[in-house]
């Protein structure tokens, strides 16, 4: 779900949280899992940071290109949020894949 609203809104889905009821939905379960009675279910989306770091030192590649990536989305449409994040940027700069660190230095050289 979160994959679908980051084509449309400028979130990057790493950044989404969604709430159900005052909780935040597990990324993991299935919407029908949050579903009423009613068939029916609402979700709040609320913008998180908090994850990035984690993300940049998960142990799959792929997460962490789509944390350094995010990381350069939030730049371009935030400029004073992507000066906060610059240490977490700084920091796939040290990653032992090539494409982390190749992203990193775009997602920086975006950011000047």
């Amino acid at each position: 779900l979160k994959c679908l609203i980051a084509e449309e809104w400028p979130i990057p889905a790493i950044c989404m949280q969604l709430v159900v009821d005052a909780r935040v939905a597990d990324d993991a379960a299935r919407v029908t899992e949050y579903v009423s009675r009613k068939d029916q279910v609402s979700f709040k989306l609320q913008e998180s940071y908090d994850g990035l770091p984690a993300a940049l030192a998960h142990q799959n590649k792929s997460i962490r290109l789509l944390a350094v990536r995010a990381l350069d989305k939030v730049g371009r449409r935030d400029y004073s949020r992507a000066v906060s994040l610059m240490s977490t940027t700084l920091a796939a700069l040290d990653d032992q894949d090539h494409d982390i660190r190749r992203a990193a230095v775009d997602t920086l050289a975006g950011f000047a």
